[in-house]
């Protein structure tokens, strides 16, 4: 679709855990106690930031509450993870370290962007009831204004989007459909398109509009609006929407600011090493992009990593180019790979490594600002070591877990009479495979249940609850 379609984010796992309060735990800022660790109103905020912003996905204090189990669990398992000698691994190694150069570059983004991000009342409403309406859109690409205003010039002159859209569009599906897109959300828009279509009349024609990927002639076909809702869900809406806005322009402006900084960069190639990391990406990434990669913070998924990492990591020393004086080596690449579109990814080498440029450029810059010292480029970056530990314990858990002999054998003998006089070594294998996975589904909830009976969990939610209870109230802002 040529990018003009934005997907949303992932959705969450919810942990439950068992609750100790005690009186003389009120004080602080600490909203958890577990043995010898704490989570903090800090901490807490800093993940949870990145829940709120997740498309229809509302603060409640059900959703404070399990989200606060998900960390208690999640660094349970992390410290077990480090007990067993997990974290000892050199892949983890540079994840981590990719994760902090993109900690940085969002501390970056907050320090140089966000300060000059302008948003009024009226933005906010404005924005608020484009989020209760969908559009219905068709849209004509062209990559450049001068192919875009030959496209509008046919369509003035009496052709239909119909018509012009195979010869247009490579994609079978728009090609046939005349560019059609289907009903659309606000913030599934490009943000420099989003408010033009969504000020359009419907059947009403744009002229070309420009996008971060080029240029569209749009036309809405049909428009509706989300029924009334209550008080209390305007406000969680309201509050929605100013993230929405905020998102929006901030990626507008950061884009301008990195093609700037882009233009001036001095990169030497180093031909030979980009020759061999292009061939050996070649085949990689069959999947074609599709509306759900954006859901994931990491666009990649672990058997794409996986392949990448077993085909040149015994290369990753190799310098790519030298950019601005400093070496972009095969280690730093693959690190940046993570983070980048999977579209950019799926359209091949050159464009992927463009935008591992920009986002190299930005690093550096947020280094020289002194951003790897920052606290919540700290905080963050624990907290993904942590997810990422616990990450690797679950999936041990899960593996080792497997059904005993004795266990298959109950398990057809207490339901015998389902087998209709079936042996058992006839059932045996369906059986096992059965046991097997029951064991694993509860392998991971059976290992934290032991892990929580050797210590006492203390939680005070209340410094949770009072502080976002005041930003919806608008009495502070989040």
């Amino acid at each position: 679709m040529k990018g003009i379609v934005k997907s949303k984010m992932k959705n969450k796992t919810v942990l439950l855990l068992i609750i100790f309060l005690s009186s003389s735990f009120i004080k602080g800022q600490v909203i958890a106690e577990f043995g010898k660790d704490k989570i903090t109103l800090k901490e807490f905020k800093l993940a949870y930031i990145d829940i709120l912003k997740k498309p229809n996905v509302y603060d409640s204090k059900k959703l404070r509450e399990e989200f606060l189990d998900e960390l208690i669990a999640s660094r349970l398992l992390a410290k077990d993870a480090i007990k067993k000698g997990i974290d000892k691994n050199e892949l983890f190694d540079l994840k981590i370290n990719a994760y902090k150069d993109k900690a940085m570059r969002e501390a970056h983004y907050n320090k140089v962007i966000k300060p000059k991000i302008n948003i009024t009342e009226d933005e906010i409403e404005e924005t608020y009831q484009f989020t209760q309406e969908q559009r219905k859109v068709s849209h004509l690409f062209a990559e450049t204004k001068e192919k875009a205003d030959s496209i509008y010039e046919l369509i003035q002159s009496g052709k239909s989007f119909e018509e012009l859209a195979p010869t247009v569009f490579a994609d079978s599906a728009l090609a046939s459909s005349g560019g059609d897109l289907g009903w659309i959300m606000w913030d599934q828009l490009d943000n420099q398109l989003a408010d033009s279509v969504f000020r359009m009349q419907v059947n009403k024609i744009s002229t070309p509009l420009k996008s971060f990927f080029g240029y569209h002639i749009v036309k809405v076909t049909d428009y509706k609006k989300n029924p009334l809702i209550t008080r209390a869900e305007f406000d969680a809406h309201r509050r929605k929407a100013r993230f929405l806005l905020e998102y929006e322009k901030g990626e507008a402006l950061s884009y301008e600011y990195i093609t700037n900084m882009a233009k001036d960069a001095k990169i030497v190639f180093n031909p030979d090493v980009m020759e061999y990391v292009d061939n050996a990406l070649k085949g990689k990434f069959k999947r074609k992009p599709t509306n759900m990669d954006k859901m994931f913070e990491i666009q990649l998924r672990d058997e794409e990593i996986k392949s990448i990492e077993s085909n040149i990591w015994d290369e990753r020393d190799k310098v790519m180019a030298t950019i601005n004086g400093i070496p972009m080596t095969i280690a730093d690449f693959i690190g940046l790979l993570n983070y980048i579109q999977y579209d950019v990814v799926y359209s091949g080498f050159k464009k992927t490594f463009d935008f591992a440029v920009r986002d190299f450029l930005l690093t550096q810059e947020a280094k020289k600002l002194g951003l790897g010292k920052d606290e919540i480029v700290k905080t963050k970056t624990n907290m993904y070591k942590e997810f990422l530990y616990q990450l690797e314990l679950r999936r041990q858990i899960v593996h080792n877990a497997k059904s005993s002999e004795e266990e298959v054998k109950k398990l057809y003998e207490d339901k015998k009479e389902n087998w209709k006089g079936a042996s058992y070594e006839v059932m045996k294998e369906a059986l096992t495979k059965f046991a097997d996975g029951e064991k694993k589904r509860e392998s991971v909830p059976n290992y934290l249940k032991a892990l929580l009976a050797k210590i006492k969990v203390k939680k005070n939610l209340e410094p949770v609850h009072e502080y976002y209870d005041a930003v919806l109230k608008g009495k502070i802002k989040d």
